[in-house]
């Protein structure tokens, strides 16, 4: 459970540093996702 919540904590964070919208292109898109992980990506999936 404190994993869970761990991983919702950082992936809110992942998406305060990068606000909805800020990627002009897919290629700058791709640029932001590929460094996160995949749990923080399903999170943002979610939202």
């Amino acid at each position: 459970m404190d994993d869970l919540k761990k991983r919702k904590i950082e992936g809110e964070a992942v998406v305060d540093m990068y606000p909805v919208g800020s990627a002009d292109s897919p290629e700058e898109l791709r640029l932001l996702l590929e460094p996160l992980k995949k749990e923080q990506l399903v999170d943002l999936l979610i939202k």
